[in-house]
């Protein structure tokens, strides 16, 4: 009969010291997960910057051969043909790292 006692003891002391140690774990493991979910974050955000750098630096090159166009039209086509077709070219390659 000692032994049954014994054996609820300590089954009551494994309990209390499991409880917070079971506790902790759920809690580190929330913790975890939010820092694995937080870090995905991350990784989106600094894929969507990059690809707004890249659009910007397109949009950028679309506004020279605009304006390359403007004057290429304004002298009726007499002037500034080499600088256009460069600036044709810079656009397209810049296009092309967007993909």
């Amino acid at each position: 009969m000692t032994t049954g006692v014994l054996m609820s003891l300590r089954g009551r002391i494994v309990a209390v010291a499991l409880a917070p140690c079971l506790a902790f774990a759920a809690v580190a493991g929330v913790a975890i997960a939010d820092r694995m979910a937080q870090r995905a974050e991350v990784v989106q955000v600094e894929d969507l910057v990059g690809l707004a750098s890249r659009i910007s630096a397109f949009v950028h090159e679309g506004q020279r051969e605009r304006g390359g166009s403007s004057l290429f039209l304004a002298s009726k086509g007499t002037q500034f043909k080499a600088e256009l077709v460069a600036q044709r070219a810079r656009t397209d390659a810049t296009r092309q790292g967007l993909a």
